[in-house]
Formats: structure tokens, C-alpha cells, sequence
């Protein structure tokens, strides 16, 4: 019988070893969050294209912004959605698309893609 020998990390483990970049802390970091903030990006956004983006990014942002995360404010997960919505937003921003967040109460939240801003 084969056991599985992959050892569960509490979020603060994680953010510990993220914080000495430790890649194999991050994997575990993807494969626990990665799903749920994807899920968000397709509810919230509407486009698989988009949604790969932007999940890409917000998993960079998690890699070079960890020493940002304090436990004690929030957890773990909220600040990930937080950090998602921000980089949704400045995504769009920076695509010069138009958009409006439309938050519905947690965790009811979309991006209304307007299109495109005129310049």
C-alpha cells in the first residue's frame, strides 16, 4: 500500500519558507490555492484567456511580495483573493480595458468588461 509522503504545511509554514524562496513551499502554495483563485478568475472575469493571465500573475506577485503578508491582519487565503482582485484590476488597467468591479458581497464579485478605452 502506497502512503502518501507529501507533508501538509499550515499557511504560516508556507509564507515562512516563501519568504526563504523555497520553491517546493511554493508548488504546495499552487496546489492548495491554485484552483479556488482560478475559479474566481473564471466566475469574476469570464474568459479563460484572462483568467490564465491573471491567476499567472497573481502567483508571481504572491512569489515576490510574500514578506508583505502579516499573518495577524488576515489570513492567509483573503489576502490571495485581495491580491488576486488587485492584480485583475491592474491587469485590465494596464490592457487599456475598460471594466467596472462590481462587488456583490464576498465572495460575489465580477469584472464587467466594458471594452476597450478609447485613446
Amino acid at each position: 500500500m502506497k502512503t502518501n509522503s507529501i507533508q501538509k504545511y499550515s499557511d504560516n509554514e508556507l509564507h515562512l519558507l516563501i519568504q526563504k524562496k523555497n520553491k517546493t513551499a511554493f508548488t504546495l502554495l499552487y496546489e492548495y490555492y491554485g484552483s479556488m483563485i482560478y475559479g474566481l478568475a473564471m466566475h469574476a472575469l469570464k474568459s479563460k484567456e484572462l483568467a490564465d493571465e491573471i491567476v499567472e500573475l497573481t502567483f508571481i506577485k504572491v512569489w515576490d511580495s510574500i514578506h508583505l503578508f502579516k499573518l495577524q491582519k488576515k489570513t492567509f487565503c483573503m489576502w490571495l483573493v485581495g491580491l488576486f482582485i488587485a492584480t485583475a484590476q491592474d491587469y485590465l488597467e494596464s490592457k487599456n480595458i475598460e471594466f467596472v468591479f462590481k462587488n456583490l458581497g464576498f465572495p460575489s464579485f465580477t469584472f464587467e468588461i466594458i471594452g476597450e478605452k478609447a485613446c
